[in-house]
């Protein structure tokens, strides 16, 4: 069977409990976050590493 693969864009205009919660339920194998801006994109990946033992990181890497 084919493994699918789901990009979801996430607005910034959300909470860090939301998008946790988010990550929670929904149950990636990877998670990426947008570093392009300024603010905690490396912050929020390695929380959602910690917390959830889920790959995540952020890009760009700066």
């Amino acid at each position: 069977m084919a493994e699918s693969k789901c990009i979801v864009a996430l607005s910034d205009h959300s909470d860090f409990d939301g998008l946790m919660e988010y990550v929670r339920l929904s149950r990636p194998k990877l998670v990426i976050t947008d570093n392009f801006r300024a603010g905690y994109a490396e912050a929020l990946a390695k929380e959602i590493r910690q917390c959830f033992n889920i790959s995540a990181l952020a890009l760009p890497i700066r």
